[in-house]
This record gives structure tokens, sequence and C-alpha cells, in this order.
């Protein structure tokens, strides 16, 4: 009996998708309906099985999502085999079909949203908390949603708490550990807020215990083109809204940089035009207009003795870098990591 095998026969709480969605870059993003007692901390990940995909297939991703979401939690998969390349094609049929079971929105930025219509039905809501059986036209109607989850496992991205100053690096969909411990310090920051009762103002005079040992983080995404910096657009603006807040201590806990490694032009001239153009516009109107963010999204790879001696000179603490993505990149990070005394953490990719 193989480990598949096992995981299906005595693994799994069963749950649903509530949400799917097709991004760019051929990546997937499911929002699933968190089972009873499903707890887990920023960057953990799962196993999950689709029954209308595969019967017996299993398989890992990070959770992308807050532990603060009780609902849902999110997943951000990228189409990198067989099984991914399915699940890409499935939500994408889903999403054409528009009948009582499926209920489709499409945005002027080509996501592609499929609904379930019954994740808030009663019914539902008796079966996954009480284990009272469903009707048969529910049942059918859930069929090619229900997902079996295995987990959640523990990462090195836990570590991040007892980190003085954690260095957190993304490529592609490396990245999605670090949502989750972006999107959880955001909840965590916003809980922290005190505000006037005269006239409703908030701020934040000292950073919140919840955050532990951290004072201070450094977030670097590199990804092949712009249009795959939208997998996380809003969560990154939030963080640059909580940045902008007056008398707050986020914009000194915080920085974000973000690079792009393709050309914007196959001439290399006309790319660098290019670049120097959106170098001027982001000067004066304080935006980036690739990707909609105020912080301005650089060309080609990161100077990685720069990046680190500016992180260096800031002296809050024991450095921590976290990364994940491709193990060429690890190699050469780890090698900076061990030339300036950094701790080195890294995530399997």
């Amino acid at each position: 009996m193989n480990l598949e095998t096992i995981r299906t026969a005595f693994y799994g709480g069963k749950s649903y998708i509530k949400e799917a969605r097709v991004l760019t870059s051929k990546v997937t993003h499911l929002k699933i309906t968190r089972p009873p007692n499903f707890d887990y901390e920023p960057g953990d990940y799962v196993f999950i099985r689709i029954p209308a995909l595969a019967k017996m297939e299993w398989h890992p991703f990070t959770i992308s999502s807050a532990p603060e979401e009780k609902e849902t939690f999110s997943l951000h998969i990228r189409s990198a085999g067989n099984w991914t390349n399915k699940l890409y094609k499935f939500i994408e049929n889903q999403a054409r079909i528009n009948d009582d079971n499926v209920s489709v929105a499409v945005s002027g930025r080509r996501k592609t949203t499929v609904a379930c219509p019954n994740m808030n039905n009663n019914n539902l809501q008796e079966e996954m908390t009480q284990g009272k059986p469903m009707s048969e036209k529910l049942q059918n109607e859930l069929k090619l949603f229900e997902v079996s989850i295995e987990g959640p496992y523990g990462t090195p991205t836990r570590a991040i708490f007892r980190a003085e100053h954690a260095v957190l690096i993304g490529a592609g969909t490396g990245v999605t550990p670090f949502a989750s411990i972006l999107q959880s310090i955001i909840n965590r920051y916003r809980l922290s807020k005190q505000c006037c009762p005269r006239c409703e103002h908030t701020w934040t005079g000292v950073l919140p215990p919840t955050l532990m040992e951290l004072k201070k983080v450094n977030f670097i995404w590199i990804n092949r083109d712009h249009k795959s910096f939208e997998w996380f657009a809003e969560m990154l603006a939030q963080m640059e809204l909580e940045q902008g807040e007056e008398q707050g201590e986020f914009d000194k806990f915080f920085e974000m940089e973000m690079y792009m490694t393709k050309e914007l032009h196959q001439n290399r001239m006309r790319s660098i035009a290019l670049q120097m153009a959106l170098q001027t516009l982001h000067k004066s109107t304080k935006k980036d207009l690739l990707t909609g963010l105020k912080t301005r999204l650089q060309s080609g790879r990161p100077n990685w003795d720069k990046v680190f001696k500016n992180i260096q000179a800031q002296k809050n603490g024991r450095v921590e870098v976290f990364f994940c993505g491709a193990p060429a990149l690890s190699e050469i990070l780890e090698r900076y990591c061990a030339k300036y005394d950094f701790i080195y953490h890294k995530e399997s990719f």
C-alpha cells in the first residue's frame, strides 16, 4: 500500500472549494472552507486531494492566507505539472459554464472567478460542523468542489516571529508563505491600533506585542514579468496603506522591494528607454505604472551585496533571511548570508 493510498484511506478532513480564480502566469487561487478545528500558523502547508481531478492523488501546497481569516483559507497553485495543469483547465472550463451550479465573474484584468453557490447554505454548514447528511441534490451540486485536506504542517518560516530583523525573499510563487505571514502581520498591527473617541483618528504608537521579537521586516519579491505581481496586489496595497499612516510605526517597521527580471522590450535600447520613462513617471505620480503600487518596480535582478549591506547598516538586531524559490537562487543567498553573518532559512520548492 503506497503513501497516497494510506492518505486517502485514513486521512483528509473533507471540505469544499468556496471560490476558485484563474490568475496570470497560469496560477490558480483556491479559497477553501476551513473545516472545524483547522488551526494553522503563517507559512504552514497542507496536502490536498480533489476527487474531481484524481481520486488518489495528494499534493502539498503552502497556505497563502493569514490564520486570522476564520471562514476560509487560500492556496495559490502554479501550473507546473500534470495535476496542476489539470486543475487550471478545470477551473477555466467551470468558468464557462453559466448554470445553476456555478456563478461566473470575469474582471477587466481577465481574472476568472468560479464560485460555489451553496457555501452559505444552512444544510451544508450543518453537514460540516455536525455531521448531518446532505440532500442528494446538494451532494451533486458540491461534488465538483469537494476537497480532502491533510495537515497543516509547519515550515521554517514559523520562526519569523522569533527573529529580530526578518528578511523575506520570494521568487515567483515562492512568495506564498510570505503572503500568509505579511497578512498576519497586517492583522496583528491593525488590532493594536488606538482610536480617538472624539474624532475617530486611529494610530499605533508602538509595535504590538503579538509581533513578538520582530523589530523590522524587509520583503523582497522577484518575478519574471510585471503581471505576476497581480497575485497579491491587494495585500501589497494594504501594506503600503499602513506605511502611510501618520504617527505610525509601520513605515519604519516594514520595507518592500520588487524586481522584474524580464526586459520590457526585446530591443535592449528600447527597454532601457521604457525603464527611464517609468522611473520619471514614478517620481512625478508616486505610483508605479505597471503594478499600480507606490513601490517602484525595479528592473533586473537584485544586487545582493548592495541589498545586504543596507540591511546590515540598519542595525535592528539579529538578521534572519527566509527564502522560498528556485534552488539556484537559494545557493546564492546562502553564500551571501554566510558573508554577512546572517542566519539563513530556506523552504523546499
